[in-house]
């Protein structure tokens, strides 16, 4: 088992972006009105893309996916999720993170979803053509609540 840890954007910053106003990114003031606009995101290369629900109910995982080039959002919709995720070249060198806010993760991380509740649901949007790899794990693999993380 791993400890869970807090999304921050120090200790998040190696996998992708937090998805947040506060995040580095363009801003601006929308012409007229009080709200604002903040790009935290920009995919220059344009592609096709597609929405999806990730219903997870995973409690314990024996693979990792990874997408070599391309971006990839996972935003909580419902239930307790946690995001694993880890560098490409070592991919069982894992981190686990309480997924309460959405982010983009980068290409060539490994990642999956575990359910901490009944069931997780996750909003992604990826490239409309998703190019996959699989990393199968020594042994399965779940997660706990750390009090310091």
């Amino acid at each position: 088992m791993i400890p869970v840890k807090r999304l921050t954007y120090k200790n998040f910053e190696q996998y992708g972006k937090i998805l947040d106003f506060e995040s580095d990114g363009d801003q601006y003031k929308i012409e007229g009105g009080q709200s604002e606009w903040n790009v935290v995101f920009d995919y220059e290369k344009p592609v096709g893309w597609r929405i999806g629900i990730y219903k997870g109910r995973d409690h314990e995982i024996t693979k990792l996916e990874c997408h070599p080039s391309l971006w990839e959002t996972f935003e909580p919709v419902s239930g307790i999720g946690i995001l694993l995720v880890a560098p490409h070249e070592q991919p069982e060198n894992l981190e686990a993170f309480l997924l309460d806010r959405p982010v983009v993760a980068k290409p060539k991380i490994w990642h999956w979803i575990l359910a901490l509740s009944d069931m997780a649901k996750v909003k992604v949007t990826e490239d409309h053509t998703v190019d996959k790899e699989y990393h199968y794990l020594k042994r399965p693999l779940s997660v706990f609540l750390s009090e310091t993380a």
